[in-house]
C-alpha cells in the first residue's frame, strides 16, 4: 500500500483533524477515484503539484486524470505530465483529450502522443517496435521449424508404419505360402499312401488267392492219394480181355 492511500485510508477514518490539507486536495479532485488518486501520488513523488489546480478544472468525476494518464499516455508518467501541461497552457482543449481517450480514438490518441514525444524517444519507440516485429519474426520461424519437424516426423510414421504393413503382407503372404504348401505335401504323401495301400491291398489279394489255389490242389492231390490207398491200386486197372 503506498502512502496516499494509507493517508486516503486515514481520512476515511473518524481521526482526520491532522491529516495534511494537500491530501484533502487530492481526494477532493479525484473525488475517491483510486486510479486518479494513485497518478496524484506519483505527481507528488515527482514534485508536480503544480498541475493539481488545473487538474481540477476538467476532472469533473474523478476518473478524468486516470483516463488521461492510462487509455492516452499509455500509463507513462512523463508524456501524461507533457500532456497536463498544454491542457494547462491551453495548446491542446481538456476536451479532446478526454473525448480520445473515452473513445479510444486511435488516430487522435497518436496526435496527442505525437505531441508529447520527444525525437529522441520516437526513435527509440522505433527501436523497440524493431525489437518486437524481430521477435515476432523469430518466433514465427521457430514456430515453423517446429511444425516442419512434426510434419517430417508424422511423414517418417506414416513411412515406417507402412513399411511395417508391407512387411506384415509379405509375412502373411509367406506364411499363406507355407501353409499350401504343407497341404499340398500332405495331400501327396496321402495319395501316395493311399496308392501304397492299393497296391498292398492287390497283393495281398493275390497271394490270397495263390495260396488258396496251392492249398486247394494240395488237399485234392492227398485226397486222390488217400482214395487210391483205400481201393488199392488195381481197382482203376483195365483187364485187357475184357469185352
Amino acid at each position: 500500500m503506498d502512502d496516499l492511500t494509507s493517508k486516503i485510508n486515514d481520512l476515511l477514518s473518524p481521526q482526520t483533524d491532522d491529516l495534511p490539507e494537500e491530501f484533502i486536495y487530492i481526494l477532493d479532485i479525484t473525488k475517491g477515484n483510486p486510479g486518479s488518486m494513485s497518478v496524484c501520488n506519483q505527481l507528488v513523488r515527482a514534485e508536480r503539484t503544480d498541475l493539481f489546480l488545473n487538474i481540477k478544472k476538467f476532472s469533473t468525476e474523478g476518473h478524468e486524470l486516470w483516463l488521461v494518464y492510462k487509455d492516452v499516455c499509455g500509463q507513462d508518467l512523463t508524456k501524461s505530465i507533457r500532456l497536463l501541461e498544454l491542457i494547462r497552457d491551453g495548446k491542446v482543449l481538456a476536451e479532446e483529450v478526454l473525448e480520445a481517450g473515452e473513445e479510444r480514438n486511435r488516430k487522435e490518441i497518436e496526435w496527442l502522443l505525437d505531441l508529447v514525444t520527444t525525437p529522441e524517444e520516437r526513435e527509440q519507440e522505433k527501436e523497440r517496435e524493431r525489437e518486437r516485429e524481430n521477435a515476432a519474426r523469430r518466433e514465427k520461424i521457430r514456430e515453423d521449424i517446429q511444425r516442419a519437424k512434426e510434419i517430417l516426423m508424422l511423414s517418417e510414421l506414416e513411412k515406417e508404419q507402412e513399411r511395417k504393413t508391407v512387411e506384415e503382407s509379405k509375412d502373411v503372404e509367406e506364411n499363406k505360402q507355407a501353409e499350401n504348401k504343407n497341404v499340398e505335401e500332405k495331400g501327396l504323401e496321402g495319395e501316395e499312401a493311399n496308392k501304397k495301400g492299393e497296391k498292398e491291398s492287390e497283393k495281398g489279394e493275390v497271394e490270397g488267392e495263390e495260396g488258396e489255389n496251392e492249398k486247394g490242389e494240395v488237399e485234392s492231390e492227398k485226397e486222390e492219394k488217400e482214395d487210391r490207398e483205400l481201393i488199392g491200386p488195381d481197382t482203376f486197372a483195365i483187364d485187357p480181355h475184357h469185352d
